[in-house]
């Protein structure tokens, strides 16, 4: 992690010069969250944390991100790459800033999407083995959207949460939206527009009522077109590019939940874990967690068992038992922001046969 860190200078990052000699020096959290790994840009602080079950390259997220075994280090330059965007400030929006901390950052005020997706575009850079542009997922993901006619509207609608897939939407949105720009116009004149929207007086104050205004004005000065204008033209490109791109005519299934394990087979079976939401009315919802199985002989997949808690890594099946953890919580781990609460994990063996649930381990 350190490594990475102290050597992020890579050829085409938007925050210039190189972070050794010129960009504010960061306090880096590493905390034992039990099994459980992710990381985070503490914008009050200007600390970046990172919470990690091993020191092993580890993917937490692999179902949702299809990312890499370099884990560790993308979630490092990630959530760095958030602290030197918000710190990216001059003039009145940067004595604003000193005065109220990061969280009245100019650059706080972006749509969600570009914020996610400047860093997703940073961490990128590791690599080209690394980092979620380099995997392939989200391009697939966009082009599929494209040729269903699904992509969101506008920026702002990519930054909201839905009930579409995939979860977390606006990584996906935003980290292809920086790439396409970057593309068109080059890394300088997107670090340009950065520049500018953090020293902008009037994106600071037309932030709380009109944030469209200051954004696109800074926009159309360095690319001669509005950020909505842009986002149009993104979209109508992905729709170019999607019309050689050929979907499954018959899939197994479609469903309206996510399906967030990887697929486990054994024999002519296919095993998974699914997630699904149910809004019972605004700002309320409850999730349930389901494990099924599938073969060609069956109509339509089978449900095997229905929990609230969610299910965590991988599914293992061995002739009549299927092999599956959930997760849980105890204290005593060493964190403070969580107060020593971290996540630990319980072991099932299921009967296919009898549908007998026993716990091998706590």
């Amino acid at each position: 992690i350190l490594n990475s860190l102290e050597y992020y200078q890579f050829k085409h990052s938007l925050f210039t010069p190189s972070f050794p000699t010129s960009l504010p020096k960061r306090t880096i959290l590493l905390q034992d969250n039990g099994q459980s790994s992710n990381a985070s840009a503490l914008i009050a602080s200007g600390k970046i944390m990172i919470l990690s079950q091993s020191l092993i390259l580890h993917e937490p997220h692999a179902s949702f991100y299809h990312s890499n075994s370099y884990w560790l280090d993308t979630a490092a330059i990630h959530e760095l790459a958030h602290q030197q965007h918000l710190s990216l400030t001059s003039g009145l929006p940067h004595n604003t800033q000193a005065l109220f901390g990061q969280r009245l950052s100019t650059q706080q005020f972006l749509p969600p999407s570009l914020i996610e997706g400047i860093a997703v575009y940073e961490e990128s850079l590791i690599s080209p083995y690394a980092g979620r542009l380099n995997v392939g997922y989200f391009d697939a993901l966009l082009l599929t959207k494209a040729k269903a006619n699904t992509l969101a509207d506008t920026l702002q609608d990519a930054s909201l949460s839905t009930t579409t897939f995939p979860k977390g939407h606006w990584y996906v949105y935003g980290a292809g939206f920086i790439q396409y720009l970057k593309n068109r116009f080059g890394p300088q004149k997107l670090a340009l527009f950065l520049e500018r929207y953090g020293q902008s007086s009037q994106a600071l104050l037309t932030n709380a009522i009109l944030p469209e205004a200051g954004l696109d004005s800074v926009a159309k000065a360095v690319f001669q077109q509005s950020l909505t204008d842009l986002y149009s033209d993104w979209k109508k490109d992905l729709k170019r590019r999607a019309s050689s791109w050929i979907l499954p005519s018959d899939p197994i299934t479609a469903t309206p939940y996510t399906i967030y394990s990887p697929l486990t087979t054994y024999k002519d079976t296919l095993f998974y874990a699914e997630t699904r939401s149910y809004f019972n009315q605004h700002f309320s919802n409850h999730t349930t967690h389901s494990l099924y199985q599938f073969s060609p002989e069956m109509e339509a997949p089978s449900l095997i068992l229905k929990e609230t808690s969610p299910f965590t890594g991988e599914l293992h099946a061995t002739g009549r038992h299927l092999y599956f953890m959930s997760k849980d919580s105890a204290q005593g781990h060493n964190n403070y922001l969580n107060n020593t609460l971290g996540v630990t994990h319980k072991l099932y063996r299921y009967d296919l046969e009898t549908r007998e649930k026993r716990v091998l381990i706590r």
